[in-house]
């Protein structure tokens, strides 16, 4: 194993690991509402895990090599989305939510990085989904995470608008 599958591996390792945080340990005392959809959140978590999968298999099966420039961009975007994913959590408070739900009352909120945009949850996501297969250039494993991010968070943002 050569000093890039380490590298690979490990930040694999720990992109799997944040996604159970940030459902279970980072959510405030929440205020529950109507789940709506519910089968969302599950199939989205399927295609995150899914995509490191498929990436980790196919750079280890085609010997795909890193493309450093490449790698250390996707590597450095994926840690401030998830910053700003972190910043977002905390400002939604109670409201915060990995599946989508009805809440009466439910307030907009509009301070914090929801001043600047309508999800910063979602842009994380999209980020994750399309950049975990460019960290081991996984090109096939891209196409898939194009489709996955493509549908499932066009269901997410269609569910949210009702």
């Amino acid at each position: 194993m050569t000093g890039a599958d380490v590298f690979v591996f490990i930040v694999f390792g720990l992109l799997a690991v944040t996604r159970p945080v940030y459902l279970f340990y980072l959510s405030p005392k929440r205020i529950g509402g109507r789940r709506v959809r519910a089968w969302l959140q599950p199939v989205q978590l399927g295609t995150f895990y899914a995509t490191i999968v498929f990436s980790a298999w196919e750079y280890l099966h085609f010997g795909r090599p890193l493309l450093g420039l490449l790698t250390a961009g996707v590597v450095a975007l994926i840690a401030a989305t998830q910053a700003l994913k972190i910043v977002a959590i905390r400002e939604l408070g109670s409201y915060w939510s990995a599946h989508v739900e009805i809440r009466n009352p439910h307030p907009l909120i509009k301070t914090g990085p929801y001043a600047w945009m309508r999800n910063p949850g979602y842009l994380n996501g999209i980020v994750e989904g399309l950049c975990i297969p460019l960290i081991s250039s996984s090109w096939l494993t891209l196409l898939f995470a194009f489709v996955a991010v493509t549908v499932v968070f066009s269901l997410r943002i269609a569910t949210e608008e009702k």
